[in-house]
C-alpha cells in the first residue's frame, strides 16, 4: 500500500475509473447519501482516479482488503462490462468527496434540507390535528359520483367544494346557492363573496387551508397524477382542514389516494359508482364526411382553428345551427353555450368542443364524435390515452336527460378500432401525486443559497438549483416547471420586484406566446415592482361584422384583463382598478357570446344561399350533385 499499482493493476483500474464518470446508478446513490450533484460527482472521481493510481493508500484508507476488493471488481469490469462491478466502488467516490469537497458537500447538505420534500403531509400540522375521515367516491362520468358529493357537501355548517375549472366552481356555486346554502366564489380572476356565506366553491389551486370546515369536497382527483397541476390536488387532499374530505374521480386514482390517506393517519370509506346510462361505441365511422352529422352531435376537436373551420362546414352543409366550447372562451359563455345546445327550443342543435367538456357542463349529448384522436401536448402531437377518450366520451347519453343511451364515434374509419379498443382498456393507475414548492419554500431556499454563496441566482436559475437539490420519496413527483420557468425568464428583466413577487408571478394566468399579453404582463410587473398603481389598460375591439379574427382579439384581450383581475386580487395596493377591470371583463363576455351567434347565423345564411343556388342550377338540368 506504500507505492503506487502494480503495472498489471494498472490498467483495469483505468478502465473501471472512466467508466465511473457516467455512471449514473453511482450518481444517484451518491446524492441520496452525500448530496453529491452530477458535477461534483466528475470532479470527485478525478481525485479518486490520482489517489488510486498515486497514493493508494488514501484511497482505500490503508485498509489493504479494500484496495484488493477494488481491484477484483475492476478486473471483473474490465472483463465483462457488466455496470454491477461499479456499484462497490461509489463509496471510494464518496470518501474522496469528503477529503476534497467538505466544505461543499455541507453547503448542499443544508440546501437538500431546505428542498427535503419528503414527507409532505407534515407541512399541514392543522390539518393533522384533526381526525379526518375521507371518502372517496370512485366511478366513470355520468355514474352520480360528484351528485352524491355535493349532497353531503350541502348538508354540512360549513363546506368548500374544490374544483378543476372556473366553470365548474361557477356550477357548483349557483347550484348551492339556488339550493339555500349561501355560498362565496373564489378563483383565481373572480371573487363574490358575501357576509355569512357557509360554503365556498372554488378552484383547486384557491382552496383555503387556514379555515376549518365539515364537509370538504375535492372533484375529479385523478387529476393529482397532471404533470402540470398535480401539485394543487396534493395540497388540497393533504391540507384540508375538514372533518369530512370527499374526493370524487377515476377508479385509477384510488391508489394514491389511499397512499395520502394513510400518510395523513386518515381514516378511509370507498364507494364506487357505475355509469347509470348505457355508452356504446358506433359500429361505423362517419366515414370522412360531415354529412352524417346529426342533432345532438357533440363533434370534438383539439385545436380553437379545427373548431371553427368544423362549426364552418356543419352549418354550412347540413343546415344545423353550431355552439361551441373550448378553453379560451370565458366560463360564463362556455354555460350559455351549453344552455344554447341543450335548449330544443333554440335552434342550435350540434355543439363542436374541445376536449374541455370533459369535465364540468351538463350537456344533453346523444353522440360524441371524435373529429381525431390526437392532440398537440404541449411538445408533441400524441395519441390520446385510454383515460382522456374515456373521459370526453362518457358525456355522451345522461341520466334524466333526452338521450338516455350514449353513443361514441370516430369521424375518419381508421380512428374507430383505436377508439373502441381504448374505451375497453384499463386506465393507467394513479400512484403518485404532484409537488411543487411553494413561495414560501423556494424564498427560505434563496435565503440557504445567499449564506453558502453570498448572492442570489435570478428565479429561473434558483428553481433549477431547487429541483437538483430536492429530495422526495416514491409517492410523489415534482411537477413540470416548464411554463413556471418561462414566466420567470420573462420577467428577469423587470427590476426590484422581490423573490417573493417573482414567484407569486409565475402562477399568473398568462400566455406568454401572444404578444400583446406577454407586452401587458410586463408592464403589469413593472408597476408592481414600483409600488406604482396602475389601471386596467385594454381596449376591447370594435366591428360591425363578427369573424373568426375579431373573436380571436377579443378573447386575447379578455385573457388581459383576466390576468388584471387575477393580479388585483393578490396586490389590490398595486392593481386598484378591480371593479373597472371586471365592468370590462362582463363587457367582453357581451362582446364574445354576440359574435358567437353572428358567426352562426352568417354561416347559415350563406348556407342556405348555396343550396339554393345549388337547387336551381339542378332545375335547369345541371350535373351538379346536391349535398
Amino acid at each position: 500500500m506504500d507505492g503506487a499499482l502494480s503495472q498489471a493493476d494498472h490498467g483495469p483500474a483505468i478502465v473501471a475509473i472512466r467508466a465511473l464518470y457516467t455512471y449514473s446508478e453511482g450518481m444517484d446513490r451518491a446524492a441520496a447519501e452525500a448530496a453529491i450533484d452530477s458535477n461534483l460527482w466528475a470532479r470527485c472521481v478525478a481525485r479518486l482516479r490520482g489517489e488510486i493510481l498515486n497514493q493508494p493508500r488514501l484511497a482505500f484508507g490503508g485498509e489493504l482488503a479494500d484496495c484488493h476488493a477494488f481491484l477484483r471488481s475492476a478486473a471483473a469490469y474490465e472483463a465483462d462490462g457488466n455496470s454491477a462491478h461499479l456499484q462497490p466502488m461509489v463509496p471510494l467516490v464518496i470518501g474522496a468527496a469528503r477529503r476534497h469537497f467538505r466544505p461543499m458537500l455541507e453547503a448542499a447538505a443544508v440546501l437538500r434540507q431546505t428542498a427535503d420534500l419528503r414527507n409532505p403531509a407534515s407541512w399541514y400540522p392543522d390539518a393533522r390535528k384533526i381526525r379526518r375521515k375521507i371518502v372517496m367516491h370512485m366511478g366513470p362520468t355520468n355514474s352520480g359520483k360528484t351528485f352524491s358529493a355535493l349532497q353531503r357537501l350541502r348538508e354540512g355548517k360549513q363546506g368548500v367544494y374544490c374544483g378543476p375549472l372556473r366553470l365548474l366552481a361557477l356550477e357548483v356555486y349557483e347550484s348551492l346557492n339556488q339550493q339555500g346554502a349561501i355560498t362565496n366564489l373564489v378563483t383565481g380572476q373572480e371573487r363574490r363573496e358575501v357576509m355569512f356565506a357557509s360554503h365556498t366553491s372554488c378552484t383547486v389551486e384557491m382552496t383555503n387551508l387556514d379555515k376549518e370546515y365539515d364537509v370538504a369536497v375535492i372533484d375529479e382527483v385523478q387529476m393529482i397524477g397532471d404533470e402540470s397541476r398535480g401539485w394543487a390536488w396534493t395540497r388540497a387532499l393533504l391540507g384540508v382542514q375538514a372533518r369530512e374530505v370527499h374526493v370524487c374521480g377515476d377508479p385509477a386514482s384510488a391508489p394514491v389516494v389511499r397512499k395520502l390517506a394513510a400518510a395523513c393517519g386518515d381514516e378511509l370509506e370507498e364507494r364506487v359508482y357505475e355509469r347509470l346510462t348505457p355508452l356504446s361505441v358506433s359500429e361505423e365511422s362517419l366515414g370522412g364526411t360531415i354529412r352524417g352529422i346529426r342533432k345532438g352531435d357533440a363533434v370534438v376537436a383539439f385545436s380553437r382553428r379545427d373548431i371553427y373551420q368544423l362549426r364552418r362546414l356543419i352549418e354550412r352543409s347540413t343546415g344545423h345551427k353550431c355552439c361551441v366550447v373550448y378553453g379560451r372562451l370565458p366560463p360564463e359563455t362556455r354555460n350559455s353555450q351549453a344552455r344554447l345546445f341543450n335548449d330544443p327550443t333554440s335552434g342550435y342543435d350540434v355543439l363542436v368542443a374541445s376536449d374541455a367538456i370533459g369535465m364540468g357542463l351538463n350537456l344533453n349529448i346523444r353522440r360524441v364524435v371524435f373529429s381525431t384522436l390526437t392532440k398537440f401536448n404541449g411538445s408533441h402531437t400524441a395519441v390520446l390515452s385510454a383515460s382522456q377518450m374515456k373521459q370526453i366520451a362518457g358525456r355522451a347519453g345522461r341520466a334524466g336527460g333526452i338521450y338516455p343511451e350514449g353513443e361514441v364515434s370516430t369521424f375518419d374509419d381508421e380512428d374507430l378500432p383505436l377508439l373502441a379498443q381504448g374505451m375497453v382498456q384499463p386506465s393507467e393507475p394513479v400512484i403518485a401525486a404532484g409537488l411543487q414548492p411553494n413561495t414560501e419554500q423556494v424564498v427560505q431556499f434563496a435565503e440557504s443559497w445567499r449564506g453558502i454563496h453570498g448572492s442570489v441566482p435570478n428565479l429561473s436559475r434558483l428553481l433549477a438549483n431547487f429541483l437538483e437539490a430536492s429530495q422526495l420519496d416514491g409517492d410523489y413527483f415534482m411537477c413540470d416547471n416548464n411554463e413556471t420557468m418561462r414566466i420567470a425568464q420573462a420577467i428577469e428583466g423587470v427590476p426590484n420586484l422581490t423573490l417573493a413577487q417573482q414567484h407569486d408571478l409565475t402562477a399568473a394566468p398568462v400566455r406568454l406566446r401572444d404578444p400583446d399579453i406577454r407586452a401587458c404582463f410586463l408592464r403589469y410587473a413593472e408597476a408592481l415592482a414600483t409600488s406604482t398603481p396602475i389601471a386596467v389598460d385594454v381596449q376591447l375591439p370594435i366591428s360591425s361584422r363578427a369573424s373568426a379574427r375579431h373573436l380571436d382579439v377579443l378573447e386575447s384581450r379578455m385573457q388581459a384583463v383576466e390576468l388584471y383581475c387575477w393580479l388585483a386580487n393578490r396586490f389590490p395596493l398595486v392593481f386598484t382598478d378591480l371593479d373597472a377591470a371586471e365592468k370590462l371583463r362582463a363587457r367582453a363576455i357581451t362582446s364574445i357570446e354576440s359574435g358567437l351567434m353572428q358567426l352562426s347565423t352568417n354561416a347559415t345564411e350563406h348556407g342556405i344561399k348555396e343550396a339554393n343556388a345549388r337547387r336551381a342550377q339542378i332545375a335547369k338540368g345541371s350535373d351538379v350533385t346536391p349535398p
